[in-house]
């Protein structure tokens, strides 16, 4: 299995920690000083996030966003409570948006560093709208919300 590694760059490991439980639903795997690794199933990743002191060589919220594609409309609803429990405020709840040639159903929500995250659910496949072959079309889908 390949599982991708993404590390993130954020202000405060203490106030990152809560936002990344509530998104991949567990705790680290390694918590030390100024680093967390998360190594999730599901979806399969391993996400470090790396606190920066003083001068940044990497911004916190620079990465444009990330997504993650559930399986059904059920875990999507229940990152919304998960999400709702730790008081962090979806930034967008899209129904039914024509989106990289396919039909979703999507939130959008941001970590303490404006990190950019769409969770979201494909409903229909192929049907052809939302991103086009053109860079304008491309810039206006919803896909580049964030």
């Amino acid at each position: 299995m390949i599982v991708p590694h993404i590390e993130i760059p954020v202000s405060s490991l203490k106030d990152g920690l809560s936002f990344y439980q509530a998104l991949l639903g567990i705790r680290p795997q390694v918590l030390a000083d100024g680093h967390a690794v998360f190594r999730a199933s599901n979806p399969p990743m391993s996400l470090r996030l790396v606190e920066q002191h003083g001068k940044q060589e990497k911004p916190p919220g620079n990465h444009g966003h990330f997504g993650v594609q559930m399986k059904s409309s059920a875990a999507l609803t229940d990152y919304q409570r998960r999400f709702a429990e730790i008081g962090v405020r979806l930034k967008v709840t899209q129904n039914d948006v024509e989106c990289c040639g396919s039909v979703q159903n999507k939130i959008w929500v941001e970590d303490q560093d404006r990190n950019g995250w769409e969770l979201f659910v494909v409903i229909e496949q192929d049907v052809g709208g939302g991103c086009g072959d053109d860079v304008e079309s491309c810039v206006n889908c919803p896909c580049n919300f964030a």
